[in-house]
């Protein structure tokens, strides 16, 4: 791992410490790393796959997939598309990336789409660089170019990463 990336998490944990009183767990880095891997993904979907269970919590998932999200959209200055099963967790999801984003000073917006007549609105305006959508919405924008991260039950989360190469899938359990 750079030097670079290695700085920017670590911006990010101390980042989200601030924002919502958490300190990340060596899971959640770890579980950061293996997601952020390209070049082993069969070893990284292993490591994600072995250490998500021990992650008790979604919010403990939604944490360690902040690293990622957040590296991507504010520190490398590509989209990220979070995908979630509902509009509910799409908005917890939000406000969580929202105040993290916050606390980094990052000019990095998040926005939501929580269904498919929203998505079809969207589809021509300019796209905040994180977008937490489910995956019916996220079927309506066509030709949506972003880096994925998928946040549904696991063998959903197997589907769409074997159907979208370049996707990172941590399941919720």
């Amino acid at each position: 791992m750079s030097d670079t990336r290695a700085q920017a998490l670590a911006l990010i944990a101390a980042a989200i410490e601030r924002a919502v009183g958490v300190q990340a767990t060596d899971t959640q880095l770890a579980i950061a790393f293996a997601l952020l891997e390209r070049r082993r993904r069969r070893r990284s979907a292993r490591a994600v796959k072995t250490l998500n269970p021990t992650l008790r919590t979604r919010r403990d998932r939604s944490v360690a997939a902040a690293f990622p999200v957040l590296y991507h959209a504010a520190f490398a200055g590509a989209p990220v598309t979070v995908m979630v099963p509902t509009g509910e967790l799409a908005g917890d999801d939000a406000a969580l990336y929202r105040k993290i984003i916050d606390e980094i000073g990052a000019p990095t917006t998040v926005g939501t789409i929580k269904d498919a007549r929203q998505a079809v609105e969207l589809q021509h305006a300019e796209r905040d660089p994180v977008t937490i959508a489910t995956p019916e919405a996220l079927a309506a924008v066509a030709g949506h170019r972003s880096k994925i991260v998928v946040r549904l039950d696991p063998p959903a989360t197997k589907r769409v990463t074997a159907m979208m190469p370049g996707t990172a899938g941590l399941p919720d359990l």
